[in-house]
């Protein structure tokens, strides 16, 4: 009896320790670990074979009380060195429990109400340090409304629970809190999986989505089935404008999500990441899409690499989560929407990074391309951006630029579509690098392009019309409209760009309408187009060149003109078919030929060339011609009918299309521009010059016969005018000419003819005037003047010399009619009324007269020019006069009045020998002639002006004649 008893006592007594054991290890669950102190579990050693079982069966170590089951599984750990340490890895507890039928042989079954699991982190190694960082670690809990409890075959247990289900892990420094309405948990695995609909959240993200796996040794958390939920506060790299330090990033996939630790900071996070962060990868599959402000991410995978600091109690409670890196790969779209605009990039993989100032960069690799759609004043606008190269975009954290720059090929195409449909406009773009730069408003937003730029063996089309350039850039415009910038090596053609010749005949001049043609550009420097909305009616485009421009106009393969000059402006009429104006500054100089057939070529230079169109006709209506003094005068040359020159010079020429009209303007000097009369001597050769403050005419294209000739229709030249010709100068204060007359009509008060002659030396001027002069050139000389109403002429002889240095003095001879005057550079005709006298010029350079006649009929004076050059040497030229009266009516006084005629029907002077011849005619055969006290009829009397002789002819009668 006494044996039992003592066995039964042992027994009771082995209970009776190990409950107090297990009651002070629950007892002592919650309360803190002192600082230093290791985990300890004391373990009472137990007989071999002995089992303790509870009401369910549960292997290990059961107490059925009136609180429900506690289980705790307690194993003995041995470490490295040698030491063994006891390990609670974990703790069921319920509200009650019930045994169940066993699903399979080797398994018992227990039914749990509200059931409450803790597995305790398995330690990694067998080292003391894993050990206590097991031990220090969150337990895995595990709490639902019912579950059941399956043991066996051999060791495995596994834990199902329904209903409210509420998970609490930790994964890699981050604690998890799962919500799911069945999991299941696989006890010796350590593995807890929730194969319906969860949600979890973390200091890291919020998700929800199905087919949780959270598995101890795999170190992630998965949510197999797809996933969406928000990465809070996350900074760093962005894929939308955010304000503030950090902005939600909303996610999500249809495939696996996992969230990974990673075992040192991702190569993005920089050569020198700040210390004690811990660094982990979220990975999204199928149809994975990221939103964060007014951007979108979607791609076949996403990854974001981001970190955390631990928790502790220096560790701010809302410390934003910096992103090192995000990247999408297959079919990656980044994209940013609002009112009016929207913004895309697409390519096969994707990478953004932080930037500094808080901006992000991202990198476009296979195929990248950006799409842009933008709503436009007056439109809509399109802009579609690719290359066979990398990509790269800069995205601002709120306010600022946004930059993409494509490399390899690039190539844009922008189209423009107006309101109220019609056409889009389209234009390319391509160069080897192309650069596109929007502004995001402040508080986010869409961005609003700025500019697209190419670099690099770049060029622009759109429709017909193409330039090229090292670099070119488009700018839109306030009003709808484009700005484009092309420099270095700059080169425009235009087709169909409409007539843009300055010159044109009077009207019927031209033998055919406007034709076809193309504008060719070509500028060293720079160029800008300004272009005007699609659609838009009231403007066309402009163009503005610095740093030298040369513009050419191609019809077939004719050159029709070329402009050269520093700085051209030009603007075109609505539809950009014709030119509204040219504005040619600093050295232009426009040569070239009318497109008609037939036209006449023409050279324009000066610092400044204006051409305005004609709205209605939509052709080129005046051409302005300014210098800016000399040498910089303006100058424009022709070739006339007869194959001369044709040249003007003068401060402005404006040339008026619609009539052929020219006027210019300020110093006006000409040379050839004077039509040739039909006088006697009528060869063609020479040139004439002329010179005026004013010169207008008006021009018609040569006959068919002399094609790219001018005709000179009409000219009239404000004094005081100067015309200068081989053998003489006409002054006056108005020339005018028209074909019709045949001649130019010189008037002034008086006009004048001024002989090229040494006489200018000693301040004397031949001249011819009246007030109205009829001049007649010929081979670029003057072949006649002619005056109805009476004129002067004023001749005078230098005996010695061209110098007068002679005992001769120099002799004026001055010659007045009422009728007809006819100069010629030999000779002058004076009729009606004509009157002569000659005066000899006294020490003190004035003139005295010496002889005097009137009452002349007609008078011939001749005053032949030498050959060679007249105005160089020779003196002034003065041979003979021939003064003739049928009337017998000459009358006057020589010799300083020692000698009187009257009733003389001829008077011959002959300059060189000095003599004047009086004779009497058949019809009138005496006249009375009175000298040294004599008074007598003579039928002749030669007077030697020089000596004051005077010599009968046979035939006089002395005594008073009668």
């Amino acid at each position: 009896m006494r044996p039992v008893l003592l066995r039964r006592a042992g027994i009771f007594t082995a209970l009776v320790a190990l409950g107090g054991v297990l009651a002070l290890l629950l007892s002592r669950e919650g309360r803190p670990r002192e600082p230093g102190e290791r985990p300890r579990l004391p373990v009472v050693e137990v007989p071999g074979g002995t089992e303790f079982s509870g009401a369910g069966g549960v292997a290990g170590v059961s107490l059925v009380g009136a609180e429900g089951v506690v289980v705790s599984d307690v194993r003995e750990i041995a470490l490295e060195d040698g030491s063994r340490l006891p390990f609670r890895s974990m703790v069921l507890r319920a509200g009650s429990e019930r045994p169940l039928p066993s699903p399979a042989p080797g398994v018992r079954s227990l039914a749990l109400e509200d059931p409450d699991l803790e597995l305790a982190t398995e330690p990694g190694t067998r080292t003391r340090a894993a050990f206590e960082e097991a031990a220090r670690a969150r337990p895995v809990r595990v709490r639902a409304l019912r579950g059941s409890l399956d043991q066996g075959p051999g060791e495995e247990r596994r834990l199902r629970v329904e209903g409210g289900v509420r998970i609490e892990l930790e994964r890699d420094g981050v604690a998890w809190d799962v919500a799911a309405e069945r999991a299941d948990a696989d006890l010796a695995a350590r593995r807890v999986v929730a194969p319906g609909a969860v949600k979890v959240s973390s200091d890291l993200l919020d998700a929800e989505g199905e087919g949780l796996d959270a598995s101890e040794g795999g170190g992630r958390l998965v949510l197999a089935g797809g996933a969406r939920g928000t990465v809070r506060r996350a900074s760093g790299a962005r894929i939308g404008a955010v304000a503030g330090r950090g902005g939600d990033l909303r996610f999500a996939c249809r495939g696996p999500f996992s969230v990974d630790r990673l075992p040192a900071p991702p190569p993005s996070a920089g050569p020198s990441p700040a210390p004690g962060l811990q660094w982990y990868r979220i990975v999204l599959r199928e149809e994975a899409s990221l939103e964060q402000g007014d951007g979108r991410l979607e791609g076949d995978v996403i990854e974001i690499d981001l970190a955390r600091r631990p928790g502790g109690e220096d560790a701010p409670a809302e410390a934003p989560l910096p992103v090192s890196e995000l990247r999408a790969v297959g079919r990656a779209r980044l994209a940013g929407g609002g009112e009016g605009r929207s913004f895309a990039a697409l390519c096969g993989r994707l990478a953004a990074r932080p930037a500094a100032g808080g901006a992000t960069e991202v990198r476009l690799e296979e195929e990248p391309r950006v799409d842009l759609l933008e709503e436009a004043p007056g439109g809509a606008r399109r802009l579609q951006a690719s290359c066979t190269g990398p990509a790269g975009l800069l995205l601002p954290r709120d306010e600022g630029p946004v930059t993409a720059t494509l490399r390899g090929g690039a190539r844009a195409v922008l189209l423009e579509e107006p309101d109220g449909g019609g056409p889009a406009r389209r234009r390319e773009l391509s160069s080897r690098i192309l650069h596109l730069e929007a502004f995001r408003p402040a508080g986010g937003g869409p961005a609003v392009l700025r500019e697209v730029r190419a670099e690099g063996d770049a060029a622009l089309a759109e429709e017909e019309r193409s330039a090229r350039a090292r670099a070119i850039s488009w700018r839109p415009a306030e009003d709808g409209g484009a700005i484009v910038r092309l420099e270095e090596a700059v080169t425009v053609y235009w087709p169909s760009a409409g007539l843009m010749d300055p010159l044109t005949a009077a009207a019927g001049g031209a033998a055919a309408g406007t034709l076809p043609g193309s504008l060719l550009l070509a500028a060293p420097r720079e160029a800008v187009l300004v272009l005007p909305p699609p659609g838009a009616t009231d403007r066309g485009a402009s163009v503005s060149v610095a740093g030298g421009a040369v513009l050419r106009r191609i019809v077939g393969e004719q050159e029709v003109y070329r402009l050269t000059c520093g700085r051209l402006e030009a603007a075109l009429h609505p539809g950009n078919r014709a030119v509204a104006r040219i504005e040619a500054q600093r050295d232009a100089r426009l040569e070239g030929r009318e497109e008609n057939a037939g036209g006449r070529r023409y050279d324009l230079r000066g610092d400044r060339l204006l051409v305005e169109g004609d709205p209605g006709a939509k052709e080129p209506r005046s051409a302005l011609l300014e210098g800016r003094g000399t040498p910089g005068r303006a100058t424009a040359s022709f070739t006339l009918e007869d194959g001369r020159p044709f040249d003007l010079a003068a401060d402005s020429i404006l040339f008026e299309r619609a009539t052929g009209a020219f006027r210019a303007e300020g110093d006006v000097r000409g040379s050839g521009v004077l039509p040739e009369g039909a006088g006697p001597a009528g060869a063609p050769g020479g040139r004439a010059e002329i010179a005026c403050p004013s010169l207008s005419g008006l021009l018609a294209a040569g006959a068919p016969a002399a094609a790219g000739s001018t005709r000179l229709r009409s000219l009239d030249a404000a004094g005081p005018v100067w015309v200068k010709t081989a053998t003489d100068y006409a002054k006056g204060d108005r020339l005018r000419w028209d074909a019709a007359a045949g001649a130019l009509l010189l008037e002034g008060a008086p006009a004048r003819i001024a002989a090229r002659t040494g006489a200018a030396a000693l301040g004397l001027e031949d001249l011819c005037e009246a007030p109205e002069l009829r001049l007649t050139l010929a081979g670029g000389r003057l072949a006649e003047a002619r005056a109805e109403e009476g004129g002067l002429l004023l001749r005078h002889r230098l005996p010695g010399g061209a110098e007068g240095t002679g005992a001769a003095p120099a002799e004026r001879l001055q010659a007045r009619c009422t009728g007809l005057l006819l100069y010629t550079p030999s000779e002058t005709r004076l009729e009606g009324e004509v009157s002569l006298a000659r005066a000899v010029r006294a020490a003190d350079g004035t003139f005295a007269q010496a002889d005097r006649l009137e009452g002349a009929d007609r008078l011939r004076v001749l005053h032949p020019a030498p050959e060679g050059t007249p105005a160089a040497g020779g003196g002034a030229r003065l041979s003979s006069a021939e003064a003739l009266s049928a009337a017998g009516s000459i009358e006057g006084e020589v010799a300083g009045g020692k000698v009187r005629v009257e009733g003389v029907s001829r008077a011959t002077l002959d300059a060189a020998a000095g003599t004047l011849l009086f004779e009497a005619s058949a019809d009138r055969p005496r006249f009375r002639a009175r000298f040294a006290g004599n008074d007598g009829i003579f039928r002749r009397v030669l007077c030697d002006l020089r000596e004051g002789t005077v010599t009968e002819a046979v035939g006089a009668s002395m005594g008073g004649g009668r």
